[in-house]
């Protein structure tokens, strides 16, 4: 089983800033940060297209992540120096990336939960929780629509290529999903209301075996 999940030191370019409507930061020159992450270095596109890039012994492998920078990209984003060896992309704060790197489908479930306890997020918006997946298909959100709990637990729209999960309840498991090989799809995570408050995000990958855990969190950072 591939564990994709730890903790990361994260330095990224640019201005200190929210990123647009997603309660996350990015930085740039010289800064620091923690998060817990996922792929290191893998595009964070929310497609498959060239994925493929080869054969070895008449299988499909997926293309195989950039090797690391000797000097910070120039691109925004987050970044960490792989033992060393050089800059590779990770995570930032409130991301998720959901990636498949075998070259056969995986189903995926996700598993949402809010803490503390006593502060559930609401419909309302006095304590809002929300994730968007990608989804240009809506095929993850037919299934979501569909699932016990929706219009209750959870609220679910699609729309412009993205799926969102607002949430009414302190923890909600959503899927199973397909993700088709060497597939990616992006998830940005928002939180608001509370300083306090954390949106812990977690996705599991099987084909009938466990393929990979990856997780992330998101909080809102409180003005300096």
């Amino acid at each position: 089983m591939r564990n994709v999940s730890r903790t990361t030191l994260i330095i990224a370019f640019g201005l200190a800033a929210w990123l647009a409507s997603a309660g996350c930061w990015k930085m740039v020159g010289s800064g620091s940060g923690s998060a817990d992450g996922g792929q290191d270095g893998r595009d964070s596109g929310g497609d498959s297209d060239g994925a493929i890039d080869g054969a070895t012994d008449g299988g499909r492998i997926c293309k195989a992540p950039p090797p690391p920078s000797p000097t910070l990209p120039d691109e925004p984003g987050c970044y960490e120096n792989d033992h060393g060896s050089g800059w590779v992309k990770v995570p930032c704060l409130c991301e998720l990336w959901i990636e498949n790197t075998t070259p056969g489908q995986a189903m995926a479930r996700v598993e949402l939960s809010v803490t503390p306890l006593d502060q559930a997020p609401a419909f309302d918006g006095t304590l809002d929780a929300e994730i968007a997946f990608d989804d240009p298909d809506a095929s993850w959100y037919a299934i979501w629509a569909k699932q016990p709990g929706s219009g209750d637990a959870f609220t679910i729209t699609n729309q412009g290529g993205k799926t969102t999960v607002q949430l009414a309840a302190s923890s909600l498991t959503l899927g199973p999903v397909p993700l088709f090989a060497c597939e990616t799809r992006n998830a940005i995570a928002q939180v608001s209301g509370s300083y306090t408050e954390t949106l812990s995000m977690r996705a599991i990958l099987d084909d009938g075996h466990v393929l990979a855990t990856i997780d992330g969190k998101c909080f809102a950072i409180p003005p300096e």
